[in-house]
């Protein structure tokens, strides 16, 4: 949580977020593979990819990245830039795309975590939601957990 690569207004934004008794409650360990939905900015990407880059597996799960729109590939090559640009901090990153047309995120059964933040509410709005959660269980292991947080 205290990495020094988070920039300061990030880590003021910990007193509201709470990562982590959030990651916690989600029962994140460093040995597991996790999928982070839509990561957008990268918040919760620079907690959970170095936490889990010595042992684990950390998955940015982008939007869709055959959109046109030109928030969505600013955002996605926003991210993969960030990543590139400091693999010593987040490690081994696999990326995939999450979409209304629900192509797998990651292999079935190989994930022991996926977590998405202030997402959903967009999911049920474009009445996909049903989607999203046949796409996350698929690719969870058994006894694999999928957390959510949403406003």
């Amino acid at each position: 949580m205290k990495g020094e690569w988070r920039a300061e207004k990030d880590r003021a934004r910990d007193a509201y977020r709470h990562p982590l008794k959030t990651l916690s409650f989600f029962q994140v360990e460093s040995s597991m593979a996790v999928a982070e939905i839509w990561p957008g900015g990268g918040w919760y990407t620079e907690i959970l990819a170095p936490l889990l880059k010595a042992r684990g597996q950390y998955h940015a799960v982008l939007f869709d990245r055959q959109s046109d729109r030109a928030f969505v590939k600013s955002m996605n090559d926003a991210m993969v830039s960030r990543i590139a640009a400091a693999p010593a901090i987040y490690g081994d990153v696999q990326f995939s795309d999450f979409t209304q047309r629900g192509e797998n995120i990651a292999p079935d059964n190989s994930l022991d975590r996926v977590l998405t933040f202030r997402n959903l509410h967009n999911w049920m709005a474009g009445e996909y939601a049903d989607v999203a959660f046949k796409t996350f269980y698929r690719a969870l292991k058994p006894g694999g957990m999928l957390g959510m947080t949403d406003h």
